[in-house]
């Protein structure tokens, strides 16, 4: 199915994480809010769920080399993806330098189904660029394109 791609990311006390993912869901309008989905065994989703707030960034083609690096292409330490692209502390997580959108969320409800965490969340700050975001489908990256007239 495709989807924008974003990376999540979250301050834990005992470090940093994040992940390249492809399933947020906008959920409702008022109060603005979205679901993720995480694997479940994936040290981010205990993460999250503990901390109870995240920050997503919409990648634009711009932060293709960071939205490799947290899908784990190639594989790295957790601390060195933080490396790729320019990172800045947001209310929840960080915010991606030339990102199209950034959001902070705060966790409202954490459903786990089957192998992963489903997480719904309500947006409480955001940023959004002129940037066009990265799409992902048949496991290739690419740019929405306008349907001309």
């Amino acid at each position: 199915m495709p989807g924008a791609v974003s990376v999540v990311t979250v301050q834990a006390p005992e470090g940093r994480y994040g992940r390249t993912v492809s399933a947020v869901m906008s959920l409702s309008a008022n109060p603005p809010s979205l679901l993720i989905s995480l694997l479940a065994s994936a040290p981010i989703a205990e993460a999250v769920a503990q901390v109870g707030a995240f920050s997503l960034a919409v990648v634009s083609e711009a932060n293709l080399s960071t939205a490799m690096a947290f899908s784990g292409q190639p594989p790295m330490a957790m601390e060195e993806r933080f490396g790729i692209g320019t990172w800045v502390r947001g209310g929840c997580g960080l915010w991606l330098g030339q990102a199209s959108v950034n959001l902070d969320c705060r966790v409202t409800q954490v459903m786990d189904i089957a192998t992963h965490r489903v997480i719904a969340a309500e947006v409480v700050a955001t940023e959004h660029t002129d940037q066009p975001p990265l799409t992902y489908l048949s496991q290739t990256f690419g740019l929405h394109a306008p349907l001309g007239g």
